[in-house]
């Protein structure tokens, strides 16, 4: 069975299993140190000359992982694919906030 714990002892073990597991917030985040040295890279073009670029794939078909087959039937999948029917869209944002048009890829 389970041993129970009362509220003290659980704070104790969390802080225990806090302070050997899990990285400080400093040392994992240098967010702090990292931005001003891309923003000073960057910062003699004009904002509306930085792009950034994001996509995500858009199924038109059968999502991944499910199968269609009739009630009372097998549903054994025998032969099977890498890839299933799917788009690529494309969603770019100017640094300045300006969206641009949205695409498809095939």
């Amino acid at each position: 069975m389970y041993q129970r714990y009362n509220n003290g002892q659980r704070k104790a073990l969390l802080v225990k299993f806090h302070a050997s597991n899990v990285t400080s917030e400093r040392q994992f985040c240098r967010e702090n140190d990292i931005k001003p040295s891309i923003w000073g890279a960057f910062d003699h073009y004009d904002h509306s000359n930085i792009i950034n670029v994001d996509e995500t794939a858009v199924y038109f078909d059968m999502p991944r992982g499910k199968t269609l087959a009739e009630v009372g039937t097998s549903n054994k999948v025998s032969t099977g694919k890498k890839h299933s029917p799917r788009l690529t869209a494309v969603l770019t944002n100017r640094a300045d906030g300006t969206p641009l048009r949205e695409a498809l890829v095939l």
